[in-house]
């Protein structure tokens, strides 16, 4: 059943493997991508390297196996770095992966939305969209991810799709606690900043975008959703 599908991107760990386990428990049939085939997970997940030129060509095929009506957009590339050590290399695959990847993906899926007069969309954008030091690039195509969604929206609304984009602040992912973990000063300097007082865990995203692919959020789209414990509040955004 179409409509009961979600392809999920970035499906192997971190936000996107929480997000695609409670799809499952919401009861939605889930089909997962990462860069390498996974046998090991409670879902079928197929190997696509959205860096790569045939992903658009792997992804079609995929999507017309299993016609997903709901679509989560996780998969992504950071690359740190300030304006005077921008890649031009960098930049081509941080943008590849991290917009483009999403506008190819929604072009294969339209297909499906029209038939079916029903989807539902979640792109993860990034609170470092609102400016972030050190993350020039990654700043920049996380604006992107908002822009698109919220243009995807408009377009989209009379198909019934609804799209719309979660930004999270500090996760408490395996690759952020490795880098920064609990009693660190680090860590303990960003949560400091934190109104709520602690790093985000994943399934606090997963949970976010469990209610946006819910058949009863039809009347939100074009929306941002920061989950970041209050992070982009007033000053503290800055």
């Amino acid at each position: 059943m179409a409509q009961q599908t979600v392809l999920v991107t970035g499906a192997s760990r971190g936000i996107g493997k929480a997000i695609a386990q409670r799809c499952l428990e919401d009861g939605l049939e889930v089909i997962g991508l990462s860069t390498s085939a996974r046998d090991d997970l409670p879902w079928t997940h197929y190997g696509v390297d959205l860096a790569k030129s045939d992903a658009k060509a792997q992804l079609q095929g995929i999507i017309a196996k299993h016609r997903p009506c709901r679509f989560v957009g996780n998969a992504g590339v950071l690359i740190s770095g300030r304006l005077e050590d921008v890649d031009t290399n960098d930049f081509d695959r941080l943008m590849r992966v991290n917009l483009l990847s999403l506008m190819e993906t929604a072009h294969l899926l339209l297909p499906v939305w029209k038939d079916e007069k029903f989807g539902r969309v979640v792109l993860i954008g990034s609170r470092a969209a609102l400016g972030k030091e050190n993350r020039v690039l990654y700043g920049a195509s996380k604006a992107g991810v908002t822009g698109l969604g919220r243009t995807m929206a408009l377009e989209l609304a009379h198909h019934q799709v609804t799209v719309n984009v979660i930004a999270p602040g500090p996760i408490a992912t395996d690759l952020f606690e490795h880098g920064q973990p609990v009693g660190s000063p680090a860590r303990i300097k960003i949560e400091s900043l934190i109104p709520l007082g602690r790093v985000g865990k994943p399934d606090d995203i997963a949970n976010a975008a469990s209610f946006l692919l819910d058949d009863k959020a039809g009347y939100v789209t074009g929306q941002c959703l920061n989950v970041c414990g209050g992070l982009s509040t007033g000053f503290l955004a800055q």
